[in-house]
């Protein structure tokens, strides 16, 4: 099935996960993927795995919450690739890490609060602020998946 032949995309948090699902998802579908993620070598490990499997990836170091660093990302992604028609806005702070200070808000410090948006929140936004643009260089536009994963503590 070559359904996304020739389209670009961009997966946020694409190193493990629904992430690389996603990667995997849409390379099989023809689309050329860019696998950003803060965990540079499971981005490069994702890209290689579609590259073995005869598609085409590109793995960029990402952190969506830092506006340089994303727009870095849609640039090299057209760059690399030359258009850009897929945002899926994947990355979330899901480590059991992050997780264990996401606690009740309440006992919650403002720090863990402020960094838990700017992945979470400020991220997502950062990526459409800078794909919208790029996709809309593009005839018929380009698609945007956002996923949101919550948790919650009672």
């Amino acid at each position: 099935m070559n359904r996304l032949a020739e389209r670009v995309a961009i997966v946020t948090g694409g190193a493990r996960g629904i992430g690389r699902a996603t990667c995997r998802a849409l390379a099989r579908e023809g689309a050329r993927v860019v696998v950003a993620d803060t965990d540079a070598d499971g981005a490069a490990a994702v890209a290689a795995e579609i590259q073995q499997d005869g598609g085409e990836a590109l793995a960029v170091s990402t952190d969506v919450a830092e506006e340089a660093s994303v727009a870095g990302l849609v640039c090299e992604a057209v760059e690399h690739f030359d258009r850009l028609d897929i945002l899926h806005n994947n990355a979330a702070l899901t480590a059991p890490g992050p997780l264990s200070r996401d606690t009740a808000v309440t006992e919650m410090t403002l720090d863990v609060w402020n960094h838990t948006m700017a992945v979470n929140l400020r991220g997502q936004m950062l990526t459409c602020k800078h794909a919208i643009p790029r996709m809309l260089e593009t005839e018929g536009g380009g698609s945007i998946v956002i996923d949101g994963g919550m948790s919650s503590h009672a």
